[in-house]
Order: structure tokens, then C-alpha cells, then sequence
């Protein structure tokens, strides 16, 4: 059950110690305390959307792309789509956030978390399988190996809850709204699927994936170089999901919200993007917005974000 995956190893504050004391080192030089924690380079300039950074986690480049601040059109016309989907509504992300290139990999799991059996196996295959509560711990222990707070506090009492502390330093899971941004690229991709051309050259899915995984960057990224947003493996964001939350933010006729989440302590369903290799294109859309139980890791991955704060 929910406590069972909350307590399966043993609490983050001992896990991987080895791992964090080694990775400690590389603190000073992470973009998060550096220039990557403002909207500016070191040469004064404004960071361009889509700029690459990459760190380095135990000989492997983990890449981030930046996703700058801006408006775009979220969710689906009235005519089209389902229902949790609408209203199509306006959304402003006030704040820049940097977001991996593409899911986690195998490679990137093994090293922060362990080894893990996996359905298929190959180092740059995304991380498949994965739980909520699992995504939470792999973005908390990937901050402390660079020094940086995590964002979520794992309370495993008679109710298990999961808090967000909002003035961490460290990685968390997107949100639905910072996903669907990056998807978009800011408006640049106003259509259902992020990129420019046919699905088929966007994402793995059912009509090209031989019904298997297929390793990440193998597709064509979107305008701000993020690879893999369709298809492949879903992927878990950080807000709790609600069939309601469209209309319950666009009230007396507004159409616009700002830097909108729905985060909920308790281990309720949670919003999961993208799509699989083994669905539909339908369920690839930007738009598409699922709910699933944080208990079920069934065809779920994850991708990473630094906010600037």
C-alpha cells in the first residue's frame, strides 16, 4: 500500500550517504548557485530560451535546457479534447525554470538511486516503472548530492504526506502548468504536439515504437531543444490531479491565470503528461492530462526542473 512505498528503504536521510558525501564537492559550482539561479549570464545578458547548461553527476552530463518566462494558450478548444482539458485559457509563468533535455535515463537512475530491475535495459532507455513517491526521492537525493535543499519532506506517520517546502534550492517534479510551458516553448507550438512536423518525427508511439522503449533524444526536440515531451514513457508532475481545476481557475469570464499549481500534501492522484510508446496519439497531446495513483509507476518516468528563485 501507500505506507509500504513510503518506508520500502531505508528513510532519505541514510540512503546513498556515500553517494551524496561524493557528489557534495561539486556544490560550489552548480549552476543552481550560480548564474543558472538568475535570469542573466556572466555576461550580463539575458539567458536565452532554450539555453543549454549541464552539470556533471558522477561522469555523466545531466542537460538542462532553460525555459524563460512568458504567456501561451494552455489546454483545449471547447470543441476539442476532453473535458478536464477546458477552458483553453491563458496562462503567464512570471519566473524562468530550467528543465532536463530529456526524461531521466536508466544511466542517471542507476547512479543516484541504485540498481533497479527493469522491463528493458539499456543506459539511455528513460527510467520506466517509476512511482510518485519514487520520483520525489530520486529529485531529493539528486539536491543533496549538489548541496542544494530538497523540496520534499517525506512525513511517514499514521497518514503519510509529502510536504513541499517552497523555499528549497533543490530539483523538483514540473508542474502541470511549467510542463505544458516547456511543451509549448512559450507559444512557439500553438498545435497539439510539441514540435513542428508529424508525430511520427516528435515521439515513440504506438504507430513507430515496435511496442517497446526507445532510448531518449532519438526524435526531433522542440523549439527550446527538450526532447522526447511526447510519447515514450509518461511522466509525473508535481501538482495533484483534478478533473475540475480548468474551471475552478477561469471564473467570471477571465481567461488568464498566473503561475498556476494545484500541490496537495497527501498522497491523492497526480497529473501525469506526455504520453507512452504505446499509445495513441491521442493521449501525446500537450493538452492531454491524466490522473494516476501515486502507488502506479506503470509506463511513468520523470523529467526534472530547477526553479529560479
Amino acid at each position: 500500500g501507500r505506507l509500504a512505498l513510503l518506508t520500502e528503504r531505508e528513510e532519505l536521510e541514510g540512503e546513498r550517504k556515500v553517494f551524496e558525501q561524493a557528489k557534495s564537492k561539486n556544490s560550489g559550482t552548480h549552476l543552481a548557485v550560480t548564474e543558472g539561479r538568475v535570469e542573466r549570464g556572466e555576461d550580463g545578458e539575458p539567458i536565452m530560451p532554450g539555453h543549454l547548461n549541464e552539470v556533471e553527476v558522477d561522469g555523466m552530463a545531466l542537460r538542462l535546457r532553460y525555459c524563460a518566462p512568458g504567456r501561451a494558450l494552455h489546454g483545449s478548444r471547447e470543441s476539442e479534447g476532453k473535458v478536464d482539458e477546458r477552458p483553453r485559457h491563458l496562462v503567464e509563468m512570471t519566473r524562468g525554470f530550467w528543465l532536463s533535455e530529456y526524461p531521466v535515463t536508466q544511466k542517471l537512475w542507476s547512479i543516484v538511486m541504485g540498481p533497479k530491475n527493469w522491463s528493458q535495459e539499456s543506459e539511455m532507455l528513460p527510467a520506466d516503472q517509476i512511482t510518485w513517491i519514487e520520483a520525489v526521492r530520486f529529485c531529493n537525493r539528486l539536491s543533496r548530492s549538489f548541496g542544494l535543499s530538497p523540496v520534499y519532506e517525506i512525513d511517514t506517520g499514521a497518514r503519510p504526506v509529502v510536504l513541499w517546502r517552497e523555499g528549497a534550492t533543490g530539483y523538483r517534479l514540473p508542474t502541470e502548468a511549467e510542463w505544458e510551458h516547456a511543451a509549448r516553448a512559450g507559444g512557439t507550438h500553438a498545435g497539439d504536439f510539441p514540435g513542428d512536423g508529424p508525430l511520427e518525427e516528435l515521439a515513440w508511439y504506438t504507430k513507430n515504437s515496435e511496442k517497446r522503449l526507445q532510448h531518449v533524444g532519438q526524435r526531433r526536440p522542440n523549439q527550446w531543444g527538450l526532447f522526447d515531451l511526447s510519447g515514450n514513457v509518461w511522466e509525473w508532475c508535481h501538482d495533484e490531479w483534478r478533473r475540475d481545476i480548468y474551471r475552478s481557475r477561469v471564473r467570471d469570464g477571465e481567461r488568464s491565470v498566473v503561475d498556476p499549481l494545484h500541490y496537495h500534501e497527501q498522497l491523492t492522484p497526480k497529473v501525469i503528461k506526455g504520453g507512452g510508446y504505446y499509445d495513441l496519439s491521442d493521449a501525446c497531446r500537450i493538452a492531454s492530462r491524466p490522473g494516476q495513483e501515486v502507488s502506479n509507476g506503470y509506463g511513468v518516468g520523470l523529467r526534472i526542473c530547477l526553479p529560479l528563485i
